[in-house]
């Protein structure tokens, strides 16, 4: 199926039907040509609104971050989140960070509950991956930071959901 096929059966001002204008839009343009990969036709059809969301939060921090209890897989409130992170930094980029900064926010979503699934899923489309070690040459003071009742992960879109977001931008930017 090709664009215009997917589009009969989106409105054209739902989040679908927005990403998949500027996919086509993208495509016909001799200078954004280059973005319109054709993988992002069946992703556009995979994604819910707040993945969308989550990738236009990822795309405002390169990383990001999110806390996750150690002991379980239940979401970190607002509140405990900003408790544990209110005065910690970290280098990032060589510049000591203030990590609340760097917070992903899951209560942003309207599901804040499937934030882990969200996660799970754009890592297996490719458009993001993360990890708990940033940097090998600063794991002491990294291993001094996780060594508590919370996890951090660093997270960020991959190369290929940058384009992706590259390609799609406009629609995600009216979220």
């Amino acid at each position: 199926m090709d664009i215009a096929d997917k589009l009969k059966h989106h409105d054209c001002e739902s989040l679908v039907g927005k990403l998949y204008v500027e996919l086509l839009a993208a495509s016909m343009d001799t200078e954004r040509t280059h973005q319109a990969h054709p993988a992002f036709l069946p992703i556009i059809g995979q994604l819910s609104s707040d993945e969308a969301l989550f990738l236009l939060r990822l795309s405002e921090k390169k990383p990001s971050i999110y806390v996750r209890d150690k002991k379980n897989w239940d979401l970190v409130s607002q509140t405990e989140r900003e408790a544990f992170l209110n005065d910690l930094t970290f280098p990032i980029h060589d510049v000591e960070t203030k990590l609340l900064d760097l917070a992903l926010k899951p209560e942003e979503l309207y599901y804040p509950e499937n934030f882990y699934i969200y996660i799970e899923h754009l890592n297996k489309l490719g458009l993001l991956e993360y990890n708990n070690n940033h940097s090998n040459k600063k794991w002491d003071s990294w291993a001094e930071l996780t060594a508590g009742q919370y996890d951090m992960w660093f997270i960020e879109l991959t190369k290929f959901g940058r384009l992706f977001f590259e390609c799609c931008t406009a629609a995600l930017d009216n979220i």
